[in-house]
């Protein structure tokens, strides 16, 4: 893919996608040690599966009477200090709940990781230094994404 390519890809990834799901909180995870896309991503999911855990209790995934969190992470530093910046949208009981015990919750999964979460104050600079390595090596490939994928209930 060419710089230009690349260059208008982000901008549209910046301007329309990450604008429009309104997110509420920057997180940054830290493994502690080198970890694949791959993993790394699974070990996110099962994040924000235990936060939901956390607040809504056991049948948090068949509940659909409050929206999920929608999160969206890119992977930096994958040779040295591997790490997602993400951008979420939380509601205000998973804010208090992720502001309570989310490092908790992040070291069950990575024992040596760290975790970073605070509210967004600049939207666009919070959105510009999570998003300022995708499309660089190959980075592109490495985009978690955490949202609803329930099938719809049609009545």
């Amino acid at each position: 893919m060419n710089s230009i390519t690349a260059k208008r890809t982000r901008d549209h990834l910046r301007l329309h996608l990450l604008l429009d799901i309104e997110p509420t909180h920057f997180i940054t995870f830290n493994f502690g040690w080198k970890v694949r896309a791959i993993n790394a991503e699974r070990k996110l999911s099962t994040f924000f599966s235990a936060l939901q855990r956390k607040v809504y209790g056991r049948n948090w995934a068949a509940r659909t009477d409050y929206p999920w969190p929608v999160a969206y992470g890119f992977f930096e530093h994958p040779d040295s200090n591997p790490h997602y910046h993400v951008l979420a949208r939380l509601e205000p009981e998973m804010s208090k709940a992720a502001s309570a015990c989310g490092k908790d919750l992040w070291l069950k999964r990575a024992p040596r990781g760290q975790l970073h979460l605070r509210a967004v104050d600049s939207l666009p600079r919070d959105i510009s230094y999570c998003t300022k390595r995708y499309m660089s090596d190959g980075s592109y490939e490495a985009v978690f994404i955490y949202s609803d994928t329930r099938a719809p209930v049609i009545p």
